[in-house]
């Protein structure tokens, strides 16, 4: 059974990458009418107001549906305003993006509603943001270079720490390990490779939150998937 705190991180986590998709807080109610005072002089007619009418509040579908556009097909990544300026810069100057879209591919099988949210039981995250977070979390994937099987390790991980959070004792544990698994593995590059993972989870503020909330950040497998990607993405010239 899920941790109740991990699966509140998670939400967390989700509200930060489509905070507009959050219902907006009723507004306080007006006070009642006064009736009017038949001594008073009559008010002149109003006249019509030039300003944009006030609409009624949206519910969470109806938003889900005007910032995601046809997200149910998932054939194009849905419009995302909290995507960082250097994160499209990278989307748009990448011409594979063009020919394989990330929607069609080997990672549309893995990063699913169904999987990603299976141990996520609240209500108010409706099938529209489900689809829709899948759907930009394949896009992420994507601009890490994770593939396939590197995305299932993530998603085995964070399925992990979801049912069974990790005690203070065992988070200091995995990063005294990650330490160790990253210096034999780099020798006298072990810093610079562990500052380049951490810049590659940085880039985009929606990777380190995922990985932050979900208590994965020092998890030896999580440290070394970063630093391979980052590595790899180095070497394309997109991580400096």
């Amino acid at each position: 059974m899920e941790s109740p705190d991990a699966v509140k991180s998670f939400n967390s986590a989700l509200a930060h990458m489509y905070p507009s998709m959050q219902q907006p807080s009723p507004a306080a109610s007006e006070p009642p009418a006064q009736p009017a005072d038949p001594a008073a002089p009559a008010q002149p007619a109003a006249q019509p107001s030039t300003a944009p009418s006030q609409q009624p509040p949206q519910t969470e579908a109806e938003a889900a549906k005007r910032l995601f556009p046809g997200m149910e097909e998932q054939t194009t990544p849905a419009p995302n305003s909290t995507i960082p300026e250097a994160v499209k810069a990278l989307r748009e100057s990448d011409p594979g993006r063009r020919m394989f879209s990330p929607q069609k591919g080997p990672l549309a099988s893995v990063i699913t509603a169904e999987n990603l949210f299976a141990e996520v039981t609240d209500g108010q995250i409706t099938g529209e943001i489900r689809q829709a977070a899948a759907a930009e979390l394949r896009e992420i994937a994507t601009d890490i270079g994770a593939n396939r099987q590197e995305v299932e390790t993530f998603l085995s991980i964070r399925k992990d720490i979801l049912g069974n959070p990790p005690t203070p004792e065992q988070s200091e544990k995995w990063r005294a390990e990650s330490v160790q698994l990253i210096r034999s593995r780099y020798g006298d590059a072990a810093e610079s490779t562990l500052a380049l993972g951490e810049k590659l989870m940085l880039r985009d503020p929606r990777v380190a939150k995922l990985i932050i909330d979900g208590r994965m950040q020092g998890h030896p497998r999580v440290v070394s998937l970063m630093c391979e990607l980052a590595t790899r993405e180095a070497q394309r010239g997109r991580l400096k």
